[in-house]
């Protein structure tokens, strides 16, 4: 078990984090795009995973804030009046991926939301999302300790990062 799969299985034992969340949250769940659809399906065989979600004001007003950069194309694609695809939560918030030793999905397979947490890049700086209930981010607060402890290097969050955003059609 790596020191990621570790901290991370630990941490979705105690909070709703990335893996858990609140119940009544679901629609502000990061979306998935049909390509990370069709890889999570071809790898489980199974397509009772997902969940097609209304795209609200609360989410498309999220996605705004979590891709700045890319403000105007997310309203355009994520519009009032279409859903976007995300992965099923049970009724608890626990994503349907996540089983008692970690997630269903080797880390490859997850979704690059998934893959990235909890680092993020604004205006292509990366820098991470701040979570009172991260274990990672309770032993730290600084990025250069984060990427030691999640064993993560900035140019496979960047690849990611920006393979998210072409899956889902927000590259400009």
């Amino acid at each position: 078990m790596t020191t990621q799969d570790y901290i991370c299985l630990r941490c979705s034992r105690v909070y709703p984090t990335c893996c858990r969340l609140k119940p009544g949250l679901e629609e502000l769940c990061f979306p998935l795009s049909r390509q990370e659809q069709k890889n999570i399906q071809n790898h489980l065989l199974h397509s009772d995973f997902f969940v097609e979600q209304s795209n609200t004001a609360k989410f498309i007003s999220t996605m705004g804030r979590l891709l700045p950069d890319h403000y105007q194309k997310t309203r355009s694609i994520f519009t009032p009046d279409t859903c976007h695809l995300r992965l099923k939560t049970l009724s608890d918030g626990k994503c349907i991926l996540l089983q008692d030793d970690g997630c269903l999905l080797p880390r490859h397979m997850r979704p690059f939301y998934c893959r990235l947490f909890p680092f993020w890049f604004y205006r292509g700086r990366l820098g991470y999302m701040a979570s009172r209930e991260c274990l990672a981010q309770q032993e730290t607060r600084e990025v250069k300790n984060l990427l030691k402890l999640f064993r993560a290097e900035v140019s496979a969050l960047q690849a990611d990062y920006y393979s998210m955003l072409r899956n889902l059609g927000l590259n400009d």
